[in-house]
């Protein structure tokens, strides 16, 4: 994986060090910008993702739509307003929006005034990430029309799975827009840990990138969790955003794992966000002015018109052949024991499984394993978990407070994962004593229920194969 070919901007909160593995391969490529973390707010109480007092609690705007539409949004207004020179077009994502939500746009509106669209309750669409990527995205066109005319610069934010629709919107508006001065007017849009793929495959298979992602062409700034599931992705994403003709800035949040807030300090994570947004738009700014880069009217596209349908496969999914496994799994465990699983458990079927301790369907899964596994041989069946991208100093204190039997071992670069095309949290394979994998799912399972147990009991009752001369 080669990130050589971007710039980085790492922050670091609690000190300044050296991040180890994939960071330290970035490092060696790219300069560092270190952001000092404020004085813990020590008087104020833990955010949790339910509090939605603060948000409740924020200012409402009806935006008269050139289109003729009415959209209700979350105004923030700028605190230090210049004559309306900015304004943060935030198009969220499947989750409700919270008090972390609030803080963020309250952290943005020293730079600008803030538009928040709860977007699956204004386009009336369930709150699902697969609900999110079908939708066209001709909203934000108007939208942009609209802030075009009133502001002199405009971002667009998206999260997640936003990123889908929201691409989508600015390029029907850079198809209808002529008006250049306007279309300079948007100055960057920032994907906060995009996910652009067309869903959520079968664990252990391809999965693919919507269309839209190489056909944009804009001045893009990512913003990516150190410890998310995609990170060690991003590269096609580069490609497929460059390919097109997009300006991309990267930063790399740390300690920021996948989901809504993404730390487990929501106050400390708006505030470190916000920094990272308003730093990328002026770092994306200075390098399109050196450049020359310019927003570009573009052509409608026939490719795009009928992308594909998002969709995601849940359950039990069997290999017919079974697949052998992808590659070994070599680790250590929480004691520092080196693991090789093809040695340590040969003629053994496997339960493999890939888990985060912030999953919380991963932790309501271990009990049920913990079950499981008491209720199987021990003489040909084992299971093993796999953590992904977490360093022991996060893993071990969390297996003192939840028994977990079975060992743990640590992916902290997060290769493995990658090797075996797991996309999702938890992910898991059964592999018989012949070392085949016969059946994956990439959600979270309750192991010892008759249907679970029956599969997992078909892979230990396989036959070994007897070695051919």
């Amino acid at each position: 994986m080669s990130f050589n070919s971007f710039s980085i901007r790492l922050h670091s909160h609690l000190q300044t060090h050296l991040l180890h593995g994939l960071f330290t391969l970035l490092l060696l490529s790219a300069s560092m910008t270190t952001f000092a973390q404020t004085e813990p707010e020590k008087n104020l109480k833990p955010l949790n993702h339910h509090d939605y007092t603060l948000w409740n609690s924020l200012p409402t705007k009806d935006l008269n739509l050139p289109s003729g539409d009415t959209l209700t949004v979350t105004n923030v207004e700028s605190n230090t307003p210049q004559d309306k020179k900015r304004v943060y077009i935030w198009i969220g994502n499947s989750y409700p929006p919270n008090d972390g939500t609030a803080l963020l746009a309250q952290h943005l509106s020293k730079t600008g005034t803030v538009w928040y669209l709860d977007t699956p309750d204004s386009m009336f669409i369930p709150r699902t990430k697969t609900a999110l990527r079908n939708l066209k995205g001709d909203f934000l066109a108007s939208m942009l029309d609209l802030a075009t005319q009133h502001y002199k610069q405009v971002v667009i934010i998206s999260l997640e799975s936003a990123a889908v629709p929201t691409l989508r919107g600015i390029r029907e508006w850079q198809v209808t827009t002529d008006n250049k001065t306007k279309r300079n007017r948007l100055k960057n849009v920032v994907l906060m840990f995009p996910n652009m793929y067309v869903g959520v495959p079968v664990a252990g298979t391809e999965r693919q990138l919507f269309p839209i992602a190489s056909a944009t062409a804009l001045p893009i700034t990512l913003i990516l969790a150190e410890r998310g599931a995609l990170i060690n992705e991003v590269d096609k994403t580069l490609f497929a955003l460059r390919s097109g003709g997009s300006l991309v800035h990267t930063e790399i949040l740390k300690d920021s794992t996948d989901g809504e807030f993404h730390f487990h300090n929501m106050r400390k994570m708006a505030k470190v966000t916000a920094d990272a947004i308003v730093q990328g738009v002026a770092e994306q700014q200075k390098r399109a002015n050196k450049v020359g880069y310019h927003i570009a009217k573009l052509e409608p596209s026939e490719a795009l018109k009928n992308p594909p349908v998002s969709s995601v496969v849940r359950g039990m999914k069997r290999f017919d052949p079974p697949i052998p496994m992808p590659s070994n799994i070599v680790l250590r465990d929480l004691d520092g024991n080196k693991i090789d699983v093809k040695k340590d458990y040969k003629g053994k079927a496997l339960l493999i499984n890939f888990w985060e301790t912030w999953c919380p369907h991963c932790v309501e899964e271990i009990p049920s394993m913990n079950r499981a596994l008491r209720q199987l041989d021990a003489n040909h069946f084992a299971m093993v978990s796999v953590s992904y991208r977490e360093p022991k100093s996060v893993v071990k204190p969390f297996t003192e407070k939840v028994a977990v039997d079975f060992p743990v071992l640590l992916d902290e670069k997060g290769e493995v994962a990658s090797k075996w095309k797991v996309f999702a949290f938890p992910s898991s394979f059964l592999v018989d004593r012949n070392g085949m994998i016969r059946y994956s799912i990439n959600a979270g399972n309750i192991w010892d229920t008759d249907e679970m147990l029956g599969y997992l009991r078909k892979i230990q009752d396989t036959k070994v194969a007897s070695k051919t001369k």
